[in-house]
């Protein structure tokens, strides 16, 4: 482990990171940031990304993918626990901006960017847990085993309420497990999530296979619709709309409302997307008993037809 990761963290570029580089808008455009508390201060002038800049960061992790689920576990866990290290030695300048940008009691974004380094530390355990199971077949008593296998590219769209957690707890399994990842972190919050990608970036991860893009949801565009993105997932709001345009090239969607109220689902589909989405109806019920409520149409037919 070098000393320039414990003693020296280096403060986070206010840019993407696509392929192991600290990159710029494509279109050069910027958005301020400034402090919710104290609108006077400027936070810091952030990417407003487009999709060209999506479409770069898939490449970059499809890229990569080979390379890295190649990898053996225990070495993918090597750079988990270096970048845990790193999050550590930088635990009040992470928590100092998280304050700043987002406006959470600065002993609570203390408390998150220390449970951060946890969450790298943990799933860099599951490096040594068993990559699959073994059985005998019944009739021949021949040996049968499963393997996991990484998915590939996957994308994540996270929220600002838990900047540095949410995205933690998404990319860290993700990555010891051999998948590449594109993070599209919330506009409202930046520069907390930057602070992971400058720690992984120390920790000595390859180039591509974290890739960070900044910018509204509505420019980004949607990950779901880029074929190279194998795996989309959303927690916050919903896309504020689901955006299954395009739903031809949808692969596995998880989606994750993390409210306390009941949100309106609103679902628009392509022409035929019943034939296409057969599981769209998954999306309907929620894990603490909340139902979303759609205005579609083809969404309520698909669930009463998974009834």
């Amino acid at each position: 482990m070098s000393d320039s990761v414990l003693e020296a963290p280096a403060r986070p570029e206010l840019a993407n990171y696509v392929g192991g580089e600290w990159t710029p808008a494509r279109s050069g455009r910027t958005y301020e940031k400034r402090n919710p508390a104290n609108p006077a201060e400027t936070v810091g002038e952030f990417p407003a990304s487009g999709e060209e800049d999506v479409a770069a960061a898939v490449e970059a992790a499809a890229n990569a993918f080979p390379a890295w689920s190649a990898m053996p576990a225990a070495a993918r866990a090597t750079v988990l626990t270096r970048a845990a290290d790193a999050i550590e030695a930088r635990v009040e300048e992470m928590a100092a901006d998280m304050t700043r940008e987002m406006g959470k009691p600065l002993r609570e974004a203390r408390l998150e960017s220390a449970r951060t380094a946890a969450i790298f530390r943990y799933f860099a355990g599951e490096a040594w847990r068993p990559q699959g199971e073994l059985y005998e077949q019944s009739a021949t008593g021949s040996t049968l085993y499963t393997l996991r296998r990484p998915l590939g590219v996957v994308g994540l769209i996270t929220p600002w309420n838990f900047p540095a957690a949410i995205p933690a707890w998404k990319m860290a399994p993700a990555l010891v497990y051999g998948n590449t990842v594109v993070l599209k972190l919330a506009q409202e919050a930046p520069l907390t999530g930057l602070h992971l990608a400058a720690a992984l970036d120390e920790s000595g991860i390859p180039a591509g296979v974290l890739n960070v893009v900044i910018g509204r949801g509505a420019e980004v565009g949607s990950l779901a619709h880029i074929p190279l993105a194998d795996t989309p997932r959303q927690v916050g709001k919903f896309l504020v709309r689901v955006k299954l345009l395009g739903a031809e090239t949808l692969g596995p969607f998880e989606g994750c409302e993390g409210g306390v109220v009941p949100y309106p689902l609103q679902v628009r589909l392509a022409v035929g997307c019943t034939r296409r989405c057969p599981n769209l109806s998954c999306g309907g019920s929620l894990r603490g008993g909340r139902r979303g409520l759609s205005n579609d149409g083809c969404l309520r037919e698909q669930q009463d037809h998974g009834r």
